[in-house]
């Protein structure tokens, strides 16, 4: 069963314009993000922020992602604000959230409404 949804998200990533070597490019998560089924995804590096994070943001807001584990190293003020916005919009309920300047943390926690902290 896993080995067909794998096949099947590279062929939506071929249609899509994608090859599938693209591993660490926005584009790759995009496209995984608007093209599959995936319930949950799991970004452990944050190397396509920088270029092209509004890309990311509107591919989550449309995905069916449920589960979502990320690590940023740092974000801005807009970036929190965007972020915040785009979780809110998106299917996610579960968010695994990690960031290097942890005094962001409360910020990003206050920008999502109705957020439920487990530990």
């Amino acid at each position: 069963m896993q080995h067909k949804k794998i096949r099947s998200v590279k062929e939506s990533l071929k249609q899509s314009g994608c090859k599938y070597r693209c591993a660490k490019s926005t584009r790759l998560v995009s496209s995984l993000l608007k093209y599959s089924n995936l319930q949950s995804l799991n970004v452990k590096n944050n190397w396509f922020w920088k270029d092209s994070f509004d890309e990311f943001l509107e591919s989550l807001e449309k995905s069916k992602i449920k589960r979502l584990s990320i690590t940023f190293d740092d974000l801005n003020d807009s970036e929190i604000v965007n972020f915040a916005n785009a979780i809110e919009k998106s299917n996610v309920r579960f968010l695994d959230l990690r960031i290097a300047a942890m005094d962001q943390l409360p910020e990003i926690f206050k920008q999502i409404k109705d957020l439920k902290l487990i530990n």
